[in-house]
């Protein structure tokens, strides 16, 4: 008899966790955040999912690692489709009001429970309540300042 799927829809749950045993890719990369560290990555996915509840494309790429923000336009907006578009500030506009709704619901609901960190580049965790699974988002260091540097959090593995 298998068990039925956890809440990120695998079945490797330990038992009464909330993390399971497939997120030890993003728990235990490089190190923990410092608590200056944890809270300045805090404050930069709180805006980010802000910037995206708007739908604030000129924000959003504010808040993207630099030569991330460059490639979006090409990476992404090139071509027909519904993300069209010849900057970050366009392309990241139109992505953000696609799910626009879902943003909005989980803003109020965004606490960032951890960050791992190796080098420059890092993870941070996301929660968005007891009946969500956890999130992640990968971060860049640009100089002395965190930035994103993927436009969309992803399920834990």
């Amino acid at each position: 008899m298998t068990s039925p799927p956890d809440i990120d829809d695998d079945r490797d749950s330990r038992a009464g966790a909330y993390y399971d045993r497939d997120d030890d890719i993003v728990l235990r990369h490089g190190r923990a955040a410092t608590p200056a560290e944890q809270g300045a990555i805090a404050s930069l996915v709180k805006q980010y999912y802000a910037a995206a509840a708007s739908a604030n494309g000129a924000a959003g790429c504010h808040l993207v690692y630099s030569l991330f923000a460059e490639a979006i336009a090409e990476d992404y907006g090139e071509g027909p489709g519904p993300l069209h578009g010849m900057t970050c500030t366009e392309v990241l506009s139109k992505m953000f009001k696609l799910k626009q709704r879902q943003w909005a619901k989980e803003l109020p609901a965004v606490k960032v429970v951890g960050a791992r960190i190796e080098g420059k580049l890092g993870w941070a965790v996301i929660n968005l309540g007891p009946k969500q699974a956890p999130r992640r988002i990968r971060i860049r260091l640009d100089g002395e300042t965190w930035k994103i540097r993927q436009l969309e959090t992803l399920i834990m593995p």
